[in-house]
């Protein structure tokens, strides 16, 4: 507004006001990890290593923050040489996955230095 800036507002509903409540913003970053999180944006996650055809390559890694319940995965922006279909990069879910994400490629072909690479949405939302 002309330069002027308002800060420090805190809305409430009803007629009775609370104490001025200021959260860290590494509080507010975690409580959003809580429901929302993405890795490799884009293809930077990446498994790589010899293959064999038919044989699982999975990898896996604890969530940022424990989600609120297990989450849903999306898998997007992936690719991956000849040795895996990168059309089937899958999402895994694991018992109590709120606190632990898999990802997973079966391979199509047996090489040396077989990858491949995405990017994972997780949504915790009701």
């Amino acid at each position: 507004i002309n330069g002027r800036r308002i800060t420090g507002v805190q809305f409430e509903n009803g007629d009775v006001a609370t104490p001025y409540e200021q959260i860290p913003i590494q509080t507010q970053l975690a409580n959003c990890q809580r429901y929302y999180q993405t890795y490799g944006r884009p293809n930077t996650m990446i498994w790589s290593g010899d293959v064999t055809s038919g044989e699982a390559y999975y990898m896996s890694w604890q969530n940022i923050v424990p989600m609120r319940a297990d989450p849903t995965g999306t898998i997007i922006n992936n690719n991956s040489n000849n040795a895996f279909d990168d059309s089937q990069i899958l999402y895994q879910a694991v018992n109590g996955s709120a606190f632990t994400t898999r990802v997973l490629c079966t391979a199509i072909a047996t090489a040396a230095r077989g990858y491949y690479e995405f990017s994972l949405l997780l949504d915790a939302e009701l």
